[in-house]
């Protein structure tokens, strides 16, 4: 009976390592393919606002899991002490590859960088359609986004 039981003894082990390897295996699929999926998409508003002069403007970008956004720009000026009814908006599309972000409209194309932690990104390239840099209404390369929580 002992002899059995030493006999049986390896192959008890060799199936609790197989079952452990093949759980450690699902589970890293499970993260990583969580991870992946959270690396390509973003949900949400980033907002970035900038007061110079006495001139204040604000972006604000609103992404959504399906690859689209919306952005728009306001205007102030602390003298009138009221928000520009002249609103641009836009929308478009963007491409989020480990930590890439690159955002394409009719009238914008912007490249960008997230942070790890996904709460901001800073635009690294700004072309706008319009060849005028207009203040306020374009998007410029240096502005940092934050998201509106």
């Amino acid at each position: 009976m002992k002899e059995k039981i030493k006999s049986n003894k390896p192959n008890v082990i060799t199936i609790v390592v197989i079952i452990v390897i093949a759980l450690v295996g699902c589970i890293y699929g499970v993260v990583h393919q969580h991870n992946y999926l959270n690396d390509h998409d973003l949900n949400g508003r980033y907002i970035c606002e900038v007061t110079s002069h006495g001139q204040t403007e604000k972006w604000s970008i609103k992404f959504k899991n399906n690859k689209t956004f919306v952005y728009t720009a306001k205007f102030m000026n602390k003298y009138e002490d009221y928000w520009d009814s002249n609103v641009s908006k836009e929308t478009g599309t963007y491409q989020l590859s480990k930590g890439n972000l690159k955002l394409k409209g009719k009238q914008i194309n912007a490249e960008g960088k997230l942070s790890e932690d996904k709460k901001s990104f800073t635009l690294k390239k700004v072309k706008n359609a319009h060849s005028s840099t207009q203040f306020p209404r374009f998007l410029r390369a240096g502005l940092t986004f934050k998201i509106d929580e």
